[in-house]
């Protein structure tokens, strides 16, 4: 009979992770089974790192911040700015940002004059797109802070993935995991959006949250695009997770002294 190795077993890092999801995402085409496809990107991840065990808690109900009109951004929001004229698009932006998307969004006369500034004489096409770069941040922004401070009562949970139907990609932003997720890079949370294929972009966000940057290389998970090799991990995402773990083990280590 064969034995096992307790001495591997006892050095495994015990992670346990928390999954969250909206209404808005139980209630969409594009829901899909959170528990089996966290252990799609787990194996994934244990392959390369097999002395890390994950511990995959009961999912939660989480509510999010917006509302539904954020699965149409920013197609929506663009279409709205065409007709503005470019001397009111930043506060039309902010606008809808209060009024359509529910959006608590509020910037400073400092920061206002500081934008109008950096726009000013440039075209409405460049200012309409800068818009919706910051736009885009300050949802990123609101979700991850809202995600953190939701998650705050799971206290055992090392590391939480809010899942959202309000984030919908489709064409070709539906191919980039920036566009259908995003995370705190060496941090706690992580939020996916609608996406055909979820493990994956489960897979990448979670490689942010172990200190992954996104990557060159095509071949690699946390290449910012879809390609055919999703599961490939490059040198430079490896050294960043594995000094991850390493500070974690310490940390744990420290604390039971």
């Amino acid at each position: 009979m064969k034995k096992k190795n307790t001495k591997a077993s006892k050095s495994r890092l015990c992670l346990a992770i928390k999954p969250m999801y909206d209404k808005e995402f139980s209630k969409s085409l594009w829901t899909y089974d959170l528990i089996k496809e966290f252990n799609k990107a787990l194996r994934e991840f244990g392959k390369r790192f097999p002395n890390v065990k994950f511990i995959i808690m009961k999912p939660s109900l989480w509510k999010s911040p917006g509302n539904t009109n954020l699965s149409t951004f920013p197609y929506s929001v663009i279409y709205k700015l065409q007709k503005k004229p470019v001397s009111s698009l930043l506060k039309d932006s902010i606008a809808i940002m209060r009024n359509d998307l529910s959006l608590p969004v509020s910037l400073k006369t400092k920061s206002l004059n500081k934008i109008n500034r950096k726009l000013k004489g440039k075209k409405k096409g460049y200012v309409a797109f800068y818009i919706i770069g910051y736009m885009e941040d300050f949802i990123t922004k609101s979700f991850l802070e809202n995600l953190n401070e939701s998650s705050k009562k799971y206290s055992k949970a090392d590391f939480v993935v809010g899942f959202t139907g309000k984030i919908c990609r489709v064409g070709d932003l539906a191919h980039n995991y920036a566009d259908c997720g995003f995370a705190t890079l060496n941090g706690r949370c992580g939020v996916v959006g609608a996406y055909h294929e979820p493990h994956v972009a489960i897979l990448h966000e979670l490689c942010h949250m172990f200190g992954a940057k996104h990557s060159e290389n095509k071949r690699s998970i946390m290449f910012p695009k879809q390609t055919g090799n999703k599961y490939s991990f490059d040198k430079k995402t490896r050294r960043a997770i594995t000094l991850t773990l390493k500070n974690i083990r310490e940390k744990r280590k420290n604390a039971a002294k």
